[in-house]
């Protein structure tokens, strides 16, 4: 899943909301055993959404990716929660 609203939208808990009906769906319906998720370091508020969605952080992996702004490299955080 990704999200990409307008920062009009942002802090009102429509990230927050969608991704706890994602990960629903996907641990009750689809039957996965567990759903993980990241974000770039840079990018803090989508790690507050999947926090606030009941993910916790499980790692941080240093120089995982390319920024394409700035084209520096970057850590990806990651999170889970498990059914």
């Amino acid at each position: 899943m990704g999200n990409c609203y307008g920062s009009k939208y942002w802090n009102l808990g429509y990230g927050t909301e969608a991704l706890k009906v994602f990960i629903e769906y996907m641990l009750n319906k689809v039957q996965v055993d567990i759903v993980i998720a990241y974000h770039t370091e840079s990018n803090a508020a989508s790690g507050c959404i999947m926090g606030k969605a009941g993910m916790k952080k499980d790692e941080v992996l240093s120089n995982y990716s390319v920024n394409k702004e700035t084209g520096y490299r970057e850590a990806q955080v990651f999170y889970s929660i498990e059914r």
